[in-house]
């Protein structure tokens, strides 16, 4: 479905790890990295937080810092598609590892669309993505006008 979309954009994969146990590998320990980056076609924007403690991340990408910031306030969030969309992210995909019950919220926001559930895999459309030329670096949530923080 992805492939067959012909404009340009990226695609956000969560649950939002680095590292994700995969039922369908054969292996003992089935932790793996997130193959989405290899996996898409189109650039993807996925979890480069490597979890180990101290630190919970210790990315220097501001997508990752602000895709963090956007899922510490997921309960309150009701537009995740309009946010992201400053990512220039077309679809969501949720693999259903780890966490991913914790991504429920993703089927309550007003400008999402799911189009395809699976047992392994969720795909959300973003309905109000952005086109524009011009990338600006937003350094955290709170710096968005406050209509978008709703």
């Amino acid at each position: 479905m992805i492939d067959d979309d012909p404009e340009d954009f990226t695609v956000l994969v969560l649950p939002w790890h680095m590292y994700m146990g995969f039922d369908w590998l054969p292996n003992r320990w089935n932790n793996l990295a997130n193959p989405a980056p290899s996996f898409f076609s189109k650039p993807v924007i996925s979890g480069d937080n490597i979890e180990v403690p101290p630190n919970h991340s210790d990315s220097s990408d501001p997508r990752s810092k602000y895709v963090e910031e956007l899922l510490g306030r997921r309960e309150s969030i009701s537009n995740m598609g309009q946010l992201v969309s400053y990512l220039d992210a077309k679809y969501i995909v949720l693999f259903k590892t780890a966490d991913y019950e914790a991504y429920g919220f993703l089927q309550r926001q007003n400008d999402l669309q799911s189009i395809f559930e699976g047992d392994s895999i969720s795909l959300f459309r973003n309905l109000t993505i952005y086109s524009t030329t011009q990338i600006t670096e937003i350094p955290s949530f709170s710096a968005l006008p406050a209509d978008l923080r709703r």
